[in-house]
């Protein structure tokens, strides 16, 4: 089975609706087959934060800005059936063809 983003939140959204209706862990991980921690991590985290989101996860900090992103997606919208070489000295971004593309 697929777990896909939206199947993730699904599922978070119906562990804290049932609480919030005044379910306890317990009873909300037997109905949904999911184990009691990780109904009362969800919980927790709904408490603490008031959101469903997954945690900001490490990785390789952004090579463009917001603002070097936009304008990349214009000329693409302009042009799009030009490639990313072309896209890059257009734009004037010194970043790879691979994050143009």
């Amino acid at each position: 089975m697929k777990n896909d983003h939206h199947d993730r939140y699904t599922h978070r959204g119906q562990f804290i609706g049932m609480w919030k209706a005044g379910k306890n862990i317990s009873e909300i991980a037997r109905e949904t087959g999911v184990t009691r921690k990780t109904v009362g991590r969800w919980v927790l985290r709904y408490q603490k934060s008031g959101s469903m989101r997954d945690a900001p996860r490490p990785g390789r900090p952004r090579v463009t800005s917001a603002e070097d992103d936009a304008r990349i997606i214009a000329d693409i919208r302009d042009y799009p059936f030009t490639n990313a070489v072309v896209t890059r000295q257009r734009v004037k971004v010194d970043v790879s063809f691979a994050t143009i593309r």
